[in-house]
């Protein structure tokens, strides 16, 4: 099977990249427009970061239940075609300096909000394009192609905020939604039926578990299905390790969105292009991970590659928090290169190069072991926990900054990443893999 046999997968896919290209320039904007044209500080960076990801927080679970119950790909268009909308605002109040931090900070929690809607149908759509033996394969186009935009969306950001107003920029990324909507609602292809909830008569009749029960007679109440997301994440072992790492995981991720970019405009001096052109490093290790990911993952297995994958976060804060002590904001020549650049854009490199080395197999593997009429569930208390630590994190960031400095957060960010990966290596995740059988016997 290959993927190219589905071409509902092909306009998915599609609509997926040119949306994460225009992402990646909002992003850089974003934080420009707070930290330069606002005179903001890391605190007001980590406020709305913490307002884009509060809706996940308050309202992911609920979500979930709602995407298992509703059309996938009018979700999509609905919320990628608001999430223009929003975008575009944005950029008419910038270009009318209207603009402030608060209204910014409103208008991250309506995309925000919007996003939840989006994330939640995509991870629980792509299953129901492509079946079950490619999702993998499919995880890892969708994963590369980010890569390829984040490459590119970075380096074209940094140029186009310093060739036109960082408020214009945000009019490219409402056109790749707008975009994105379009090629998903030229989706036509039926859901395949491995993914559909029903029970085969045998199972209805046999009785089983009340979430079995509740499938072949009325759904179960909110809360039920609620409790069965939870259960899905935390009731198998080492899913439950995996997902107690990446939530820790995403409180020092946090910090780096937090610090890093306000370190390179307030310490270092740079300008929109030279941030864009270390940005750019991320991207291309994420282009090189997602080149390999698939032929490492088959050598020695997902669990392996994942926690593999980790080593290189670590690597690059080290890299990045070692570059921060020497204070070289003023060096010049050879020495610029040597002690300035190469550190700060290999460190972005190998922070890149982690993301796409075990990104496709992390969610690939959530999804393999569990109950495909549960993968909706599972997605959302997944996202929601995750961007639940986000908004702890982004403030805790920006107060250690404030209060220690940009070398001590690097070092923090380092050190807990390392935390994250050995304790996923003490539960035995390394040992995971993708013949571990999903579960179905989830009782509430």
């Amino acid at each position: 099977m290959k993927l190219r046999q589905y071409p509902a997968f092909t306009l998915l896919w599609t609509a997926s990249t040119v949306s994460s290209f225009g992402s990646y320039i909002t992003s850089l904007a974003l934080q420009l427009i707070i930290v330069v044209n606002l005179q903001g500080s890391s605190g007001d960076v980590a406020w709305v970061n913490s307002a884009r990801w509060l809706p996940y927080a308050l309202f992911g679970l609920i979500v979930g239940v709602m995407v298992d119950r509703l059309s996938k790909p009018r979700l999509l268009i609905l919320s990628d075609f608001l999430r223009g909308v929003v975008l575009t605002a944005i950029s008419v109040l910038g270009m009318m300096g209207l603009l402030t931090v608060p209204m910014i900070m409103v208008a991250m929690l309506i995309f925000g909000s919007l996003s939840l809607l989006g994330d939640a149908a995509h991870q629980s759509y792509l299953p129901q394009l492509v079946p079950r033996g490619l999702l993998a394969k499919a995880n890892a186009r969708i994963e590369q192609s980010d890569a390829i935009a984040q490459t590119t969306g970075q380096l074209v950001a940094g140029a186009l905020i310093a060739l036109i107003r960082a408020p214009l920029a945000f009019l490219v990324d409402a056109a790749s939604y707008f975009f994105s909507a379009l090629s998903i609602w030229r989706i036509k292809t039926p859901e395949l039926s491995e993914t559909r909830t029903e029970l085969p008569p045998s199972e209805s009749q046999a009785g089983g578990s009340p979430a079995d029960q509740a499938l072949a007679g009325e759904p179960p109440g909110l809360g039920q299905q609620i409790l069965e997301g939870l259960r899905s994440v935390y009731a198998e072992p080492r899913l439950r390790a995996f997902a107690m790492s990446t939530h820790l995981w995403f409180i020092f991720n946090a910090m780096v969105g937090v610090s890093f970019t306000v370190y390179l405009v307030d310490s270092l001096k740079l300008g929109a292009l030279g941030i864009g052109v270390i940005l750019t490093g991320a991207g291309v290790g994420a282009v090189l991970g997602t080149s390999v990911t698939t032929r490492v993952g088959a050598r020695i297995g997902p669990g392996k590659t994942i926690l593999l994958s980790g080593a290189f976060d670590v690597l690059a804060f080290i890299l990045i928090a070692a570059q921060s002590m020497l204070g070289l904001s003023g060096a010049q020549g050879a020495d610029a290169w040597w002690q300035l650049w190469l550190p700060l854009i290999v460190g972005q490199l190998c922070f890149g190069f982690s993301l796409g080395l075990g990104g496709a197999h992390e969610l690939a593997y959530r999804v393999g072991v569990t109950p495909p009429r549960l993968i909706g569930r599972m997605s959302a208390t997944m996202r929601s926990i995750n961007r639940a630590m986000i908004v702890l994190g982004a403030p805790l960031g920006g107060l250690l900054v404030a209060w220690l400095g940009f070398s001590w957060v690097f070092w923090i960010i380092a050190a807990g990443f390392a935390v994250c990966r050995l304790w996923l290596w003490a539960s035995g995740f390394g040992s995971a893999s993708y013949q571990d059988q999903p579960s179905d016997s989830l009782k509430i």
